[in-house]
């Protein structure tokens, strides 16, 4: 593997990190709910009850933190997924003479996408 690519996936997964920190922190200090809070939420509105006693029963006041983690995780993994491919498309067609700030073009859409779609096919606010 390349790596432009690997250097790609790094970049994505340490701007998926910052990501994360800045939107807790943003609600933090907004208080509001931020994007990790309302998808843990609208993933725990979707989970089979059974299921949900379970975790609950076996994490009890773990399982809000844990379900944090783990979409924080998941966010951050997504950021490396998009950072690689990116890095990928570049390596597979050098003709493609894409400025620096196209990374940051493409995250302002999905976060726009993530705002206009996501949340409130969740019915949060």
């Amino acid at each position: 593997m390349n790596r432009l690519i690997i250097r790609g996936g790094g970049a994505g997964v340490i701007a998926g990190v910052g990501l994360v920190l800045s939107l807790l922190t943003i609600a933090a200090v907004l208080d509001i709910k931020s994007l990790p809070v309302v998808l843990a939420d609208g993933f725990v509105s979707v989970l089979p009850a059974s299921f949900f006693s379970f975790a609950i029963v076996r994490l009890q006041e773990l399982a809000k933190p844990l379900s944090l983690v783990g979409i924080g995780a998941a966010l951050i993994l997504l950021n490396g997924g998009v950072g690689w491919s990116f890095a990928w498309t570049l390596r597979r067609y050098p003709h493609l003479r894409l400025p620096p700030w196209d990374g940051m073009v493409l995250g302002v859409v999905l976060w726009l996408l993530a705002m206009t779609v996501v949340v409130p096919l969740l019915g949060k606010e």
